[in-house]
């Protein structure tokens, strides 16, 4: 996971379609719409690609299995 610009991964051998999404995200674990707040508690880092499979999937995880999926990560 990368904090810098899109074209960072060149230099580490990534296209920039990886740098894309591989850049990292804020992701509310509990989203705000069901009472997620901004706190430091209810965000964690994501990558872009684990933050968007994350709302695309049929039954996503919950805002802990989730925490300790991207901990894993």
């Amino acid at each position: 996971m990368t904090a810098h610009s899109p074209t960072a991964g060149e230099g580490c051998g990534l296209s920039l379609r990886q740098s894309l999404l591989l850049r990292c995200t804020a992701e509310h674990l509990r989203a705000r719409q069901d009472g997620g707040g901004d706190g430091q508690a209810n965000i964690a880092a994501a990558c872009a690609h684990c933050n968007a499979l994350r709302h695309r999937a049929r039954d996503p995880l919950s805002p802990l299995a989730f925490a300790a999926h991207v901990q894993h990560r």
